[in-house]
């Protein structure tokens, strides 16, 4: 696809031009194409400026709401108030609050004038990622404002820590007594998000971090009582639109007209060249494109935004007035299955075309290259595995961090990991508590200034998330279905233990094995070698066929991943046999990474047998590719392994397997890999497989080729 205009009109009603149906007897809806990707092909949108700079932020902050006076909560005109506000956002229960009382808010500013410094332009938006703050635009009413206050005032604990309210920059949209008009905002098409827009569900308290749970009693309420009254303003809006909607110039229902918005995800992996629209790799969905059904998209123009999550179709259709010009296309990166941020709002990947509606339907058709949408879909689509899989439902919405803060947080510059703290369940609480213990017996006894190490507890806190994607990693594919593969690994290790400090103790053991022998030869760090080879195990399935078994260490099929260096790559030409090459070294750490995630896609790579069987790695090989890296979009799905592999059992047999690995006291306490194999072995045996049929895969990946005793209990 050409990169040059990135909005281009298919048939533009404005040019006279019209879409005839298949029967060829009536003109047909508008259709507008948006490209929203880069001239650059690394997968990364450009980086828009945020709508308030550091400086303004800094100086917005300083607030105090002692220094505020009441403002009126019925304007001149006898209808409820609202007031044109900036507010910090602190912690994403005011984000929840603000969806489930369904205030008219929204990330950029509210009033086409201000974003006319983004006109013709695509990127993305890193919220908050300069660590200066998030910060969000609405029409608050004046009685949520006043609400707020008093909660300020008389216990100290307000929902709002900073609420700054502004002038509205066209001066006719002002009242006398400062609040905004609904004739000035009506009159040009604007409807009340709660009133036009159903709120997103996106949000939700059960799914936040532990970094963002830290409110006491009185401030949760605080924040409930800002839901409420949010919603009880929305009812006193139901009773006054009446009069309201006079204002607009042929009544909300007399000439709009649908607009209907699908969209196209590309893969933003450099590999995959040309870029192809974004399929899974496993399951009966396979080839197909990954859903993005769920995903929160909002279309804004003149003084009003609507809202609406992205449905099975990829696409959302919204009621707007004929002849208004829609000046910004956002999608955000949250659904149920996964919540990508730089900072507590999720990133967005906008389009400030100018698309005037006209008096027929309209469909606009972004496509979108994304490194950050890209890591939403893998790790959403990591969670519908699991589900498959397993039969193991995503016990929350996981959290990926990305842009400057997932670099300011990366041990190795550009190296993406996964700390697997995020969620509330007592097993994230218990990782967390012992995580700072760990952090606190490390830095006992150092000459550490106090300012410094307030510092550092603040930096700890950024860790309570499931993934963490610098840009020097973040538009790889691979590597974040690498990453969600050890957040898979982890969420099995809480279904086989019912023991929080266990698993704490266990997933310690294998992140401090890993930031410490990591390809230095050492051959002891089993906990981290497993690990590393689970995700392996996990990305090859999700990625299709990505994997680390690659040249540079300059032995072919050896795990190439050390801290720092190097991509995973796809399975190529280079690499026969992808995850089918028999690695058998045991020397090095990577070597022995090689050699366990070779064994477990050998031991669980049932083939076509049967749905929920796995598959052997390289589904996206296809004669026409040169170098083996073309993703086909005709995925079938590969054979089972070479003929040395006669065991072709289903994928959830190594959950069953790290279960009776962990129900054995003396071997559950431990996390090391001949405790962990006599476990696989016990799952094996269940699932009807003897010893001697176990041992001729095991000894394909043992050096000197022989079948461990100690793995048979």
């Amino acid at each position: 696809m050409g990169r040059k205009p990135f909005v281009w009109c298919c048939l533009f009603a404005l040019a006279g031009c019209a879409v005839s149906s298949e029967r060829g007897a009536e003109p047909g809806p508008t259709a507008v194409a948006v490209d929203m990707w880069s001239d650059a092909d690394d997968g990364f949108l450009p980086r828009l400026d945020p709508p308030l700079s550091p400086e303004e932020r800094t100086q917005l902050s300083d607030f105090e709401w002692r220094e505020t006076s009441e403002i009126a909560e019925t304007d001149t005109d006898g209808l409820p108030a609202i007031y044109y506000a900036a507010i910090r956002i602190d912690n994403r229960e005011q984000i929840d609050a603000l969806e489930r009382g369904s205030f008219h808010y929204s990330p950029l500013p509210l009033f086409p004038s201000e974003r006319t410094r983004w006109a013709g332009r695509v990127g993305v938006f890193e919220y908050g990622d300069d660590r200066a703050g998030s910060w969000v635009f609405a029409f608050l009413p004046g009685s949520v404002y006043n609400l707020v206050r008093r909660q300020a005032l008389d216990h100290g604990e307000p929902a709002l820590a900073v609420v700054q309210l502004r002038a509205a920059p066209e001066a006719a949209a002002t009242n006398r007594d400062g609040s905004v008009s609904w004739a000035y905002l009506v009159s040009g098409g604007f409807c009340y998000r709660g009133l036009c827009s159903a709120p997103d569900d996106a949000a939700n308290e059960g799914d936040l971090g532990v970094a963002e749970s830290r409110l006491t009693e009185r401030g949760y309420d605080a924040i409930a009582a800002l839901a409420r009254a949010g919603s009880a303003f929305l009812d006193r809006l139901r009773s006054a639109w009446a009069a309201i909607e006079t204002f607009f110039r042929c009544g909300f229902d007399g000439c709009s007209q649908p607009v209907t918005v699908t969209v196209t995800q590309l893969t933003a992996d450099p590999d995959w060249a040309p870029a192809r629209p974004m399929v899974s790799a496993w399951g009966p969905g396979r080839g197909l494109p990954i859903p993005l059904v769920g995903l929160p998209i909002r279309v804004s123009y003149g003084f009003s935004a609507q809202f609406g999550q992205l449905n099975a179709a990829d696409s959302r259709t919204f009621n707007v007035p004929e002849g208004s010009v829609l000046d910004s296309i956002c999608v955000r990166t949250e659904s149920a299955g996964a919540f990508v941020t730089a900072d507590l709002l999720a990133t967005e990947a906008c389009a400030f075309p100018a698309i005037v509606v006209p008096t027929t339907p309209l469909t606009i058709l972004p496509t979108i290259r994304d490194a950050n949408l890209q890591a939403h879909s893998v790790v959403a689509d990591g969670g519908r595995f699991m589900n498959f899989a397993f039969g193991q439902v995503p016990p929350r919405q996981f959290t990926v961090v990305v842009g400057n803060t997932a670099m300011l947080m990366s041990p190795v510059a550009g190296n993406a990991f996964a700390p697997s703290m995020g969620g509330r369940d007592p097993f994230a609480r218990v990782l967390s508590d012992r995580f700072d213990m760990a952090i606190a017996g490390t830095l006992a006894g150092l000459p550490i200034p106090p300012e410094l190490l307030a510092v550092a507890i603040t930096y700890r806190t950024l860790f309570n998330v499931d993934i963490v994607l610098p840009p020097g990693s973040g538009n790889s594919r691979i590597i974040a279905a690498h990453e969600m593969g050890h957040v898979i690994f982890q969420e099995l290790l809480k279904a086989g233990t019912l023991n929080p400090e266990l698993y704490a103790r266990h997933w310690l053991t294998a992140v401090f094995e890993a930031l410490i022998g990591g390809g230095a030869g050492n051959q002891d760090l089993d906990a981290a070698v497993i690990n590393e080879a689970m995700a392996e195990l996990f990305a090859s399935q999700l990625a299709g066929g990505g994997n680390r078994l690659t040249q540079p260490t300059g032995i072919p099929g050896v795990y190439g991943g050390e801290l720092g260096l190097g991509r995973e790559t796809y399975c190529s030409d280079v690499t026969p046999g992808c995850f089918d090459t028999d690695v058998s070294a045991a020397g090095t750490f990577n070597e022995r990474i090689s050699s366990f995630s070779t064994l477990f896609v050998d031991l669980f790579d049932g083939g076509p047998v049967a749905p929920g069987f796995a598959h052997n790695g390289p589904v996206w090989l296809s004669a026409p590719c040169p170098a083996g890296i073309c993703p086909s979009a005709t995925v079938p799905l590969p054979g089972t392994s070479l003929a040395d592999d006669p065991i072709a059992v289903p994928l959830n047999i190594l959950a069953v397997g790290i279960a009776a690995w962990m129900a054995i006291p003396a071997e559950g306490e431990v996390f090391e890999s001949d405790v962990f194999m006599r476990g696989q072995t016990r799952a094996l045996r269940l699932a009807g497989l003897p010893d001697t049929t176990s041992c001729i895969v095991y000894s394909a990946h043992t050096a000197g080729a022989f079948c461990r005793p100690i793995w048979l209990p």
